[in-house]
């Protein structure tokens, strides 16, 4: 029985180690999709990131960047102009 719950914690282990390398990938290409879009248009960009998301029962994309830990999306130049907007505004 030992063995058997230790092969399991393993792959436990592995399936949570995919999980974050897959979800850190996952940031940093939303990090490049919303800073790529900040170099088309500014102002759609920085509109984008306080729409509800319709994809996601229209969660707000920075609360559910802030709640998923998404650094990279958090630090990307579009983020942070609309945070500096909000600070200094």
């Amino acid at each position: 029985m030992k063995l058997i719950q230790s092969k399991l914690m393993n792959l436990l282990d592995e399936i949570c180690l995919v999980s974050d390398l897959f979800s850190r990938q996952l940031d940093k290409y939303a990090a490049a999709v919303i800073d790529r879009c900040f170099d088309v248009d500014r102002d759609f960009a920085v509109t984008l990131l306080n729409r509800p998301a319709v994809a996601f029962c229209n969660a707000n994309p920075l609360k559910l960047a802030l709640k998923a830990n998404c650094r990279s999306f958090l630090a990307s130049r579009c983020v942070q102009r609309h945070l500096d907007n909000e600070w200094y505004d």
